[in-house]
């Protein structure tokens, strides 16, 4: 193992990690790679019991990575002269901070997890702890915005609440914009700039800019969304409870396990019954035993609760009965071959249909994916 601070090529880890820096090169990077493979299996003992091991070591050259260019080494500097540290050691420190940060927020998301599982909502496919009369109304807030939205010809990062200065991309450019919503900004970091605040209203006050309406605003809040058109205001339909009732009546709403002591009304002798009469009411069913899927519950109308937001989207967006029918099969997983002994029709008939339905649906793909 090497020399704690020290690369394999004799030099200190923090100088190869400003030589990196400056040049960019492979050759200056590896020798910190080595350095922290050789404490790789340290830390995946302390994350094996919330992640894989190949998933583990991908996120961590990952962290590694973005450590190495986010190095500031004046920071270092004057945190090390400020707590008497030596500065041989600085970037150790801040790699160590950034592990033990993530590692802590792994656990805690496991614990919440595993304390209030999500279900997912067959009309928007979002997971969430519990569907209820407040989430089937599906507005955004402030979290759903836009990172990113163009403006005048020019790119800028949606700002809540007016600020000194805003972070903007420079002028639009063919699938730039596209690459900042999808967090693939290192692309485009030689654009990234910081200028003053560029929006005022008649009275000199600021005001910043909504990201879909392009209208000067004072303030982005769930209010201001709320008073936005449905386009914009909502991420999917809003369902009423009955609604939700009468089509989805067997879904799970909420996975989160529950003692029998916790709807024991005083006095009552059963706990059994009142448990189950409880849950019937709540519509908090468990799983359906394993059961899979087939073509006769298809037909049946007998769908299970994982299927039912992949079919909702299939029947809003296709319109052809037949089409949705092949679809729907497809999502079974059947092949083609047995799509076409299902329905009664050849190979090359559903292999035709497939194929239109893909130029003339061309919104379904991500839809599904989603």
């Amino acid at each position: 193992m090497s020399k704690l601070h020290w690369c394999d090529n004799d030099r200190l880890v923090v100088d190869q990690v400003l030589s990196y820096q400056s040049s960019g090169s492979d050759d200056d990077y590896m020798p910190i790679k080595r350095y922290y493979d050789e404490y790789k299996e340290h830390w995946v003992k302390k994350f094996e019991d919330y992640m894989q091991k190949d998933v583990f070591k991908q996120e961590f050259d990952v962290k590694l990575c973005t450590a190495v260019k986010e190095f500031k080494h004046q920071t270092a500097k004057d945190l090390a002269s400020a707590n008497n540290w030596s500065l041989d050691g600085m970037f150790n420190r801040w790699f160590y901070s950034i592990l033990t940060k993530w590692r802590i927020n792994v656990k805690t998301s496991a614990f919440r997890q595993k304390k209030r599982p999500t279900v997912q909502c067959p009309i928007c496919g979002r997971h969430v702890t519990r569907i209820d009369a407040t989430h089937l109304e599906h507005f955004k807030t402030v979290t759903d915005l836009p990172r990113f939205f163009k403006h005048e010809g020019q790119i800028y990062e949606t700002c809540l609440k007016p600020k000194p200065y805003i972070i903007t991309y420079g002028a639009v450019a063919r699938g730039k914009l596209q690459d900042l919503l999808t967090k693939q900004t290192a692309k485009h970091k030689g654009d990234k700039r910081r200028i003053a605040w560029p929006w005022y209203d008649e009275s000199g006050r600021k005001v910043t800019r909504c990201p879909f309406t392009g209208k000067e605003v004072y303030e982005i809040n769930e209010d201001y969304i709320r008073a936005l058109p449905d386009r914009h205001a909502r991420y999917a339909p809003k369902t009423s409870w009955f609604e939700f009732d009468e089509n989805y009546h067997s879904h799970l709403i909420q996975a989160e396990e529950y003692s029998l002591d916790s709807f024991r009304p005083k006095g009552a002798e059963d706990e059994k019954s009142v448990l189950r009469g409880r849950i019937e009411f709540d519509k908090r069913v468990g799983q359906q035993g394993g059961r899979s899927m087939d073509e006769k519950m298809l037909r049946s109308g007998d769908v299970l609760p994982e299927y039912e937001h992949v079919f909702h989207v299939i029947d809003t967006l296709v319109s052809h009965p037949t089409d949705q029918q092949m679809l729907k099969l497809f999502t079974l997983g059947y092949t083609v071959d047995d799509v076409a002994l299902t329905m009664n029709a050849s190979k090359t008939e559903v292999r035709k249909r497939l194929t239109g339905i893909r130029s003339s649906h061309p919104e379904l793909k991500s839809a599904l994916l989603q």
